[in-house]
């Protein structure tokens, strides 16, 4: 990013004039002015840009976001703010008396070396519409959408302004930057000079070779030659980032390993495009024979007769009186071969009733037949028909002459037209049926939810009023049922399930899904239908819930997190703790829902510092994630459905009698379903062919890792570091100021660390920590590295967690009627040892307690039990220290695993008896 100087050495070389300068110094200061929005159809994206150091927002998955991706790779933009300023702009239409304001918020301010531009971006369709409903205000010239009102405004100012259509966007070539974008990233080892060699000695005299096989090559290289001949596909993908392979990045998709090729050099990737041109054509050609692809040739396709205006090399563009498309010349040869649409070569007679004569009937047809027989039985002998039959004949070859020169056409004017007699027209009159539409939006599209007999009614006295006779019951019923709006009536959730199409068939340009693993991560929550109980009173403990981490490109369950409380920000931390304790890795991009628990402030910052962008489908749109949400249903009908204590039966409680209760027969504890949905998700779901791709997704995973490229400069290690990243900032400000005598507070307690001792930190604001799973200790960043915090309550406070302890203080004041704020420490101990959660609340207590022991022993609820690594961001950390001696036993590890460095917890096989 340009420093000040940098700017103003920028301005006056462009020679910007000072009000511009001003609105891009207060664009970079205030940018975003506003907050990116979510309704039923965008999908929310949170950025993490290495150009810009912060994550950028964009409102729209298929048209900011890949501009986001465009700006962050395009080396003559030195910089982009999204939703940089807010415009006041006047426009007067060529049919306005006077200039009317609009205002404005564009998407993007782009900071280049050329000078400083404000792109808007719009999907073609919007733009259209919007042509339509304001002439003048948006204009298409020379393929290039225009925007005056804005345009004029910004260039007094010095800034260009450009509105650009979604349809402008490299779809293939946007696909390869995000897949490049870690090999492209500073961050990367580059590709030592030995290595390149050995990769580019596979070539030979080869001018290029399947990008699958040459990866095959280097792993097969490696296991016989030994690990100096061979390399990895990591080393592959450098290398074409860096153009020391040749790679057709506009028009190959890199992610396609089967199809594409890598190029020796760019002379041979030019020849090798050149011939594939000339086979395309040649074939086209010759699957043809008798018709060309040419200029000016009729197309008959889904009822509808185009006109091809365009041929390109490779493309296409077909074009009628209703719409205009483009078409690759290859397809179209392919679907004339198939017969899907019919090519006319120039000066051809075509059919007008091609459409007409698939809707014939059986009945229709044989007409047509036996009127055909007719006039060949006249044609043969003039006499073998009574005369009463020769004043038909000539109607029907009068019919066949009005139709045209066309066979199918003659041929279809013979059938008869006794459908379409009768009066059309509606015979109730045109303002009663508007009296329907108004009945119905003000007294049945209501939450009311009144029936059609009460409308109906409403209805008979709106036509009273008017001197107007009402339709019957029956029509005014079938009228309604046009103007019924289930959102109206029953809300935006039920209208969704009810309204929205099913889609058959995806019609985005780029794969939703991503193309290789750890792209796109789903996370969500539920809550499992099986009731647990404790492992030392047998008590039921309530049902549990489980956050699911899923690869979205393999199907491989990458985490989960199993909890007795509802969602919240712990459970996306835990999530994320087990995702990095299993795998070494954070994702490229998180897929959430509209949670408030994955809005958090404590969340953004982790994937921010671990380079993973957010994305959030739109609320109460379930299919958005059908990916986690499946495996939700899969999990539960194949494993939880299966487990004594589930209450299946509870969806219809009024019928459950004693006998059956689940209650009765709960017997899972926390420790032992844990273990089980482990072994599930690694030896059940995992090793069971997946209908996606007809593949294990174990193996699967495994193949994709290695084709895509492993990424390992981008592991991130499961330290103390990462956990105390990890741990939730304390209530409000994420800063406490230093009090040198008692340290910082955080929820009514003092927390101390003798390092607050040393000289300048009177007064100094330090970042905190909160331990969730230790409420007496918290951590601060104090000069550069991460201590710990305890409190005088530590001993009495360790044995809880952050939930007991915020349920203990709410009672403690609840109690005494008063704020704790004014309690002292040394009172405040003698009420905690007096109310301890299990006198208040035991369920809490116990649950709380089975979730500690179980993460405890998995080392995800402990901090402190190793060396803190080096973290770029705030500055360098060094071990942990504390003004008291830690526990030196670390948590129990788990054995050899299923999945590389992690197992099941074990549980015993008397546990499996109750499947």
């Amino acid at each position: 990013m340009l420093s000040l100087v940098q700017l103003r050495s920028l301005f006056e070389e462009l020679g910007t004039p000072d009000a511009g300068r001003k609105v891009v110094e207060e664009a970079r200061r205030s940018a975003p002015v506003r907050q990116v929005r979510s309704n039923s159809n965008n999908v929310i994206t949170r950025f993490v840009s290495r150009k810009m150091g912060r994550m950028v927002d964009t409102e729209s998955r298929t048209v900011e976001y890949p501009a986001v991706i465009m700006y962050e790779h395009d080396p003559k933009i030195i910089e982009y703010y999204a939703q940089p300023m807010k415009l006041d702009l006047k426009w007067k239409g060529p049919n306005d008396q006077k200039p009317s304001r609009i205002p404005h918020t564009p998407d993007f301010l782009l900071v280049r070396e050329d000078g400083f531009w404000v792109e808007e971006w719009r999907e073609e369709a919007r733009l259209e519409a919007l042509s339509a409903k304001f002439p003048g205000r948006y204009i298409k010239e020379n393929g290039q959408w225009q925007y005056p009102a804005a345009e004029e405004y910004l260039r007094s100012l010095g800034i260009s302004y450009r509105l650009r259509s979604a349809e402008e966007h490299p779809r293939i070539y946007i696909q390869n930057l995000i897949f490049l974008a870690d090999y492209l990233a500073p961050t990367c080892p580059t590709l030592e000079s030995h290595q390149l060699e050995v990769i580019q000695r596979h070539f030979g005299d080869q001018a290029a070779i399947p990008l699958l096989h040459l990866l095959e090559r280097g792993r097969t290289k490696g296991t016989e030659n030994g690990e100096g001949e061979g390399f990895t596909s990591d080393e592959v993908y450098k290398a074409i980032a860096d153009q020391h392979l040749c790679f057709n990045l506009k028009e190959d998709l890199l992610s396609d390993t089967r199809r594409v090729m890598v190029y020796r050099d760019t002379p041979a990737m030019e020849l090798g495009r050149q011939l594939e041109h000339a086979m395309q054509y040649s074939g086209s050609t010759e699957a043809r024979r008798d018709v060309s692809i040419d200029q000016g040739c009729l197309v008959d396709y889904d009822g509808a007769t185009y006109t091809i205006v365009r041929v390109g090399e490779k493309r296409a563009t077909l074009q009628n009186k209703d719409t205009i498309f483009e078409l690759e010349v290859s397809i179209l040869a392919t679907m004339h071969q198939q017969g899907i649409m019919v090519i006319h070569a120039k000066g051809e007679v075509t059919s007008r009733s091609g459409a007409v004569f698939e809707q014939l009937s059986p009945r229709a047809v044989e007409e047509i037949l036996e009127r055909m027989r007719l006039l060949e039985l006249e044609k043969a002998d003039s006499n073998a028909l009574p005369a009463s039959k020769k004043r038909t004949l000539q109607r029907y070859r009068k019919m066949m002459r009005e139709a045209g020169d066309h066979l199918m056409d003659q041929r279809m004017a013979l059938a008869s037209r006794i459908s379409a007699r009768g009066n059309r027209q509606r015979k109730i009159p045109q303002r009663v049926i508007e009296l329907v539409a108004k009945v119905a939006h003000e007294h049945y599209n209501t939450a009311a939810n009144k029936n059609k007999s009460i409308a109906y009614r409403f209805f008979e006295e709106a036509c009273k009023a008017e001197d107007l006779i009402p339709c019957s019951k029956m029509a005014f019923n079938k009228e309604l049922e046009a103007h019924k709006s289930v959102r109206s009536r029953r809300g935006k959730r039920l209208a969704y399930q009810e309204e929205e199409p099913i889609i058959w068939y995806l019609r985005l340009k780029e794969p939703v899904h991503g193309v290789r693993p750890f792209q796109y991560v789903h996370i969500d929550h539920t809550q499992l239908d099986l009731l647990l109980v404790s492992p030392e009173s047998r008590k039921s403990l309530g049902k549990p819930w489980l956050t699911l981490a899923i690869d979205a490109e393999s199907r491989e369950i990458v985490a989960f997190y199993l909890t007795f409380e509802a969602p919240s920000y712990r459970s996306c931390m835990m999530v994320l703790r087990d995702l990095v304790n299993r795998h070494g890795r954070m994702p490229a991009m998180l897929v959430l829902d509209n949670g408030k628990e994955f809005h958090s402030g404590a969340l953004e910052r982790v994937c921010r510092l671990y380079g993973c962008s957010l994305r959030y489908r739109p609320s109460g749109t379930p299919r958005f994630g059908t990916v986690v949400e499946r495996m939700f249903g899969t999990t539960n009908q194949q494993f939880i459905h299966q487990l004594e204590g589930n209450t299946q039966l509870m969806k219809n409680p009024r019928g459950v009698t004693k006998a059956v209760l689940p209650e009765n027969f709960a017997a899972w504890t926390l420790p032992t379903l844990h273990g089980a949905l482990e072994y599930y998700f690694v030896e059940l779901y995992g090793k069971t062919e997946h209908p996606a791709h007809g593949e294990e997704p174990t193996e699967h995973f495994r193949r994709k890792m290695e084709e895509t490229g492993e990424r390992k400069h981008h592991l991130v290690r499961f330290d103390d570091v990462f956990l105390i990243e990890t741990c939730p900032p304390p209530p409000g400000a994420p800063t406490r100021d230093v009090d040198h005598q008692r340290g910082i507070k955080v929820s009514h307690l003092f927390f101390w660390n003798t390092l607050f001792q040393r000289p300048g930190m009177r007064g100094a604001k330090v970042e905190v920590r909160v331990d969730p799973w230790n409420p007496g200790r918290v951590f601060a960043l104090v000069k550069g590295e991460w201590v710990a915090c305890l409190s005088k309550l530590h001993p009495l406070l360790s044995k809880y967690t952050g939930v007991e302890r915020r349920y203990l203080f709410e009672e403690l004041a609840k109690q005494l009627g008063r704020k704790l704020a004014s309690m002292r420490e040394h009172r405040l101990a003698e009420w905690i040892t007096l109310m301890d959660p299990k006198n208040f609340n035991p369920k809490l207590s116990e649950q709380q307690q089975q979730s500690k022991a179980l993460y405890g022993a998995l080392g995800m609820a402990h901090v402190g039990s190793g060396s803190l690594g080096a973290i770029s961001e705030p500055a360098t950390v060094v071990p942990l220290k504390t003004s008291e001696p830690q526990p030196r036993d670390k948590p129990s590890k788990r054995k050899s695993s299923v999945r590389s460095g992690i197992t099941p917890l074990e549980v015993d096989n008397d546990d499996y008896s109750l499947l």
